[in-house]
């Protein structure tokens, strides 16, 4: 009997950059995607419309989807960025020589020299950030002064507005001589 495995697929474990989260998908151009889909779609053509139209046996239709779904896959998928399924293949029968040098990564010259030219570029970024942050503050604070100012302005003016309305506002006053009224 065979068993059944339940095994819950987390998100994390679907490759997003994949199509439809196959990683022999991931990396694909656009003539890729399209050689591959339409050899595919070929062949399922192929195997439908063969028997019915021309009566061909279904071992030669099926052996005619096959062949076009190994060559889809073969040129359609990727092994890695840059290495199709097909040149995986060929690598792995016929092993072709082909001499790679490598620069150590490890040359501490080098190393130094990169992480002076990131350090630079990093300080750079930061006195760009800083001399903004200065005419951001010096902006600010003129908008901060001229709105205090003016607000300082309003007052006076209302104030002075109140007292000279009040000195145009004369009040008659009535002095009634020889009145019993004391108040």
């Amino acid at each position: 009997m065979a068993e059944i495995m339940e095994r819950n697929l987390n998100l994390e474990e679907v490759d997003a950059d994949a199509l439809f989260g196959i990683k022999a998908f991931k990396y694909q151009t656009v003539k890729q995607k399209i050689l591959f889909f339409g050899l595919v779609g070929m062949g399922v053509a192929l195997n439908v419309a063969l028997p019915l139209i021309f009566s061909i046996s279904r071992i030669v239709c099926i052996l005619l989807s096959l062949a076009l779904l190994v060559v889809a896959v073969s040129f359609g998928c990727n092994y890695a960025e840059g290495l199709t399924l097909g040149r995986y293949v060929y690598q792995m029968i016929f092993k072709p020589v082909k001499r790679v040098v490598f620069i150590s990564s490890l040359d501490k010259k080098r190393l130094r020299e990169r992480n002076n030219e990131l350090i630079s570029k990093e300080d750079m970024k930061l006195r760009e950030i800083n001399s903004k942050d200065k005419e951001m503050h010096k902006k600010l604070l003129k908008k901060i002064i001229i709105f205090a100012v003016s607000i300082v302005i309003v007052i006076i003016g209302a104030l002075t507005f109140m007292h000279f309305k009040g000195e145009l506002n004369t009040h008659h006053e009535a002095e009634i001589e020889g009145s019993d009224l004391v108040e």
